[in-house]
């Protein structure tokens, strides 16, 4: 073999690895939402069930204020034990020397909850709720979910 030869072959195989790296499916699934799908405005919009929650939860949203006015920030200074008792188990719990991220998720968005440590005890610090779509009211409606639960 020549070296013009080698060299065609390695260009074509190039070449090759190229427009196969192009091709195929794309998804359109993010973090927030899973497979990402339009409006279906032929299928009219259907009753959701209630959302039961039981009493000792109940009662840390209504310690909380949580059951009237509905903002992050509300969660800010609450210990580990008080954010468990008014939002449950977290979808994702990150642990670091001193630090403790809660992650709590819906369909639509996710809260991260930063707990620092002092004195032997970790508090919330820091809330951020984020998503693709939040907006003045996308965000209470998004935190009031997380709050109150999804319908089942």
């Amino acid at each position: 073999m020549t070296i013009h030869t080698r060299a065609a072959q390695a260009l074509a195989l190039i070449g090759a690895l190229f427009l196969a790296s192009c091709g195929g499916p794309r998804s359109s699934a993010d973090m927030y939402k899973g497979e990402r799908k339009g409006p279906n405005l032929s299928t009219p919009a259907t009753a959701t069930k209630p959302v039961t929650i039981d009493a000792a939860r109940l009662a840390a949203i209504k310690a909380h204020g949580l059951d009237t006015q509905t903002n992050p920030s509300q969660l800010v200074g609450l210990s580990l034990t008080e954010i468990k008792k008014t939002l449950g188990d977290p979808s994702f719990i990150r642990k670091d020397i001193g630090v403790q991220i809660w992650q709590y998720r819906t369909t639509d968005c996710i809260l991260d909850l930063f707990l620092y440590e002092k004195d032997g005890r970790y508090n919330v610090s820091h809330s951020e709720l984020r998503g693709p779509m939040l907006d003045s009211a996308g965000e209470m409606s998004c935190f009031k979910t997380i709050v109150l639960g999804k319908p089942s």
